[in-house]
């Protein structure tokens, strides 16, 4: 109940937002509460419902003849979000500076014109500007979404590592001691802003970003092997084996012919040295497991012929009879979809 008083707290200020002390908290608790719930307490402060789907609901509320604003609040399983539409310029001032005082980190979505971000453990805020063509006057839609995240201890398989979304989230599930900022180098010598949790342990993985700027948006998670990163380059120590283990009985270190037998099927990798340097083709789609969001980057420990270098193709069951000495050097895990986490700001 206590999450229902602050809504009512919440309510009641935002009806003059400017004249009156809002807690930030109360604003963010309002993504985490049911739309059912969210419309009755709403409609209870003079909002009038303008939509109303299974579990999404968009409220007006009318200051004067001038003035109206809006509220909308959605639940999905990836997590809940809050809309406000129509702030003005001078409401939104007060609300970012609360915001930057409660220790979010701001940012900038490139992808959106002067779209301002901040984020902090589980909850991002996003705010785009409108200008009120009438009026001439600058206006501000607000998303807020606060999406769950699970315990350190609950997470049992590398694709449980998926659920993250930013560096963000990291810090606030693993602590910030255990996440670090560093930079993925590709074959190319390219390099893409990653975060790194457990750097050089057992338990070490790689995420790398779509939005590089914010750390945010994961395009892939990579465990085992060598990480890749800048930081890296300075390991002066060996690592113990990975110790993450794909839900589908795969693992780092797992032998080509362990896997081929796991996978009831053989598949097929490029050769070392090109620009897809040991990678499982993607051609590789039969068998038992699932390889949609999986794939691998292989080793091997004696395979010197000129062959297997550069951009041929090769058959694990080719290469298990010659004895060639492959394994998985690196797994690695890519999200179902790269849907961006702002969702709400398309939604009238």
């Amino acid at each position: 109940m206590k999450k229902f008083y602050l809504l009512v707290a919440l309510l009641a200020g935002l009806q003059t937002i400017s004249a009156q002390t809002i807690s930030l908290n109360e604003l963010l608790n309002m993504a985490g509460i049911g739309a059912s719930k969210f419309q009755q307490y709403a409609s209870r402060k003079g909002f009038q419902t303008e939509e109303r789907q299974q579990d999404f609901v968009r409220m007006q509320y009318t200051r004067d003849t001038a003035n109206a604003f809006f509220i909308s609040r959605q639940w999905n399983g990836r997590g809940g979000w809050l809309r406000l539409e129509k702030i003005t310029a001078t409401d939104y001032d007060l609300l970012k500076q609360r915001i930057k005082a409660d220790g979010f980190v701001a940012g900038e979505l490139k992808a959106k014109v002067h779209t301002e971000l901040f984020e902090k453990g589980s909850l991002l805020i996003t705010a785009s500007p409108e200008i009120d063509l009438e009026e001439g006057k600058r206006l501000y839609n607000i998303v807020i979404q606060n999406k769950p995240l699970p315990k350190a201890k609950d997470l049992q398989f590398a694709e449980d590592l998926l659920q993250f979304d930013s560096h963000q989230q990291l810090v606030q599930v693993f602590g910030a001691g255990n996440v670090r900022k560093d930079a993925f180098i590709a074959d190319d010598e390219s390099q893409q802003p990653c975060s790194v949790i457990f750097p050089q342990s057992p338990y070490e993985a790689v995420f790398i970003w779509n939005d590089g700027n914010n750390l945010r948006i994961l395009e892939q998670v990579r465990v085992g092997g060598n990480p890749h990163t800048r930081s890296s380059l300075q390991y002066s120590n060996s690592v113990s084996q990975n110790r993450w283990i794909s839900k589908q009985g795969v693992y780092p270190t797992m032998t080509l012919d362990q896997l081929v037998a796991h996978n009831e099927s053989p598949v097929n990798f490029y050769g070392w040295g090109a620009e897809n340097s040991g990678m499982l083709c993607s051609t590789s789609t039969a068998g038992k497991l699932d390889l949609s969001q999986l794939s691998f980057v292989f080793s091997c420990f004696n395979c010197n012929d000129e062959k297997y270098y550069g951009d041929a193709r090769h058959n694990a069951n080719d290469v298990i009879r010659e004895s060639r000495r492959v394994h998985i050097a690196t797994m690695i895990l890519k999200p179902e979809t790269l849907e961006e986490l702002t969702a709400g700001h398309n939604r009238k």
